[in-house]
């Protein structure tokens, strides 16, 4: 085991299972700078981390594919959003704003459209959908049903 781990590029892990039957060789792999262990399931343990390591270093070492490559963001239309909201007064961004500006910077987003009725109750829902509720006591969809996921929700800005 010792010349084996000293030719290897690989980590080597050694297992042997007693105690003063096999203290010697513990004692040799110590010696020789080699990982032992007392019980498999710690060396698998170990082996595992090991594999995760080297799995995690392989993958920081992919490049991404040349910016050149990539749509340009929008910057200016990323600006007129936060510009927006501290005209108005807020150190927050609305969801609807929140998905426009990472959207802005072709940060994937589920795609939320605003409804509201004469209450103030609004309606996020998928492109696509066509629903409308009348009130929060008084719920009523109309159009196609898609299988999609609704959200119905207060107005907030508008209710306070």
């Amino acid at each position: 085991m010792v010349e084996a781990a000293r030719t290897s590029d690989k980590p080597v892990l050694a297992c042997w299972i007693g105690e003063d039957q096999v203290a010697g060789g513990r004692n040799v792999f110590k010696q020789n700078g080699i990982s032992f262990f007392k019980q498999p399931e710690s060396a698998v343990e170990v082996f595992s981390f090991i594999s995760t390591f080297y799995e995690n270093q392989r993958q920081l070492m992919q490049t991404p594919s040349p910016l050149s490559q990539q749509k340009e963001p929008d910057a200016e239309g990323a600006r007129l959003i936060v510009e927006s909201a501290l005209a108005q007064g807020r150190h927050t961004l609305t969801e609807v704003e929140a998905k426009a500006l990472l959207s802005a910077f072709h940060i994937p987003v589920a795609q939320t459209l605003i409804a509201r009725n004469s209450s103030g109750w609004c309606v996020s829902f998928d492109h696509g959908s066509s629903i409308w509720t009348s009130a929060p006591d008084n719920p009523k969809v109309a159009g196609r049903p898609s299988g999609r996921r609704v959200g119905l929700k207060p107005d907030l800005q508008a209710h306070g």
